[in-house]
């Protein structure tokens, strides 16, 4: 996720989050938003999503990991979709009035 001025100009552009896209799609859910594959929304939408859970979200468990079949589930430590809400608040108050935008 990263801000998506025209030039890579802004003081946001050196500043990225990098998801597996469970953990970005527990993210989105997390802030109360619509997971895509990918997608932009405005920056400012996404700061108040980030506050909005931040201000209520406690240290979420960890979620172990596993070998299910052909699928190996690495976990994820306490607190991670947390910390990441916290960086992409930091991204989006960067991008000021631009978006945000993954895939």
């Amino acid at each position: 996720m990263r801000c998506t001025c025209v030039d890579y100009s802004c003081q946001a552009c050196d500043q990225s989050l990098h998801l597996c896209g469970s953990n970005a799609a527990d993210l989105f859910a997390h802030i109360g938003a619509t997971w895509e594959l990918a997608g932009m929304m405005p920056a400012k939408e996404v700061a108040i999503l980030c506050e909005r859970r931040l201000a209520t979200l406690a240290t979420e468990p960890a979620l172990l990991p596993c070998v299910d079949g052909r699928v190996i589930w690495c976990g994820r430590p306490a607190g991670y979709l947390r910390d990441r809400i916290a960086e992409l608040l930091r991204i989006a108050l960067a991008a000021g009035e631009g978006f945000i935008a993954w895939g």
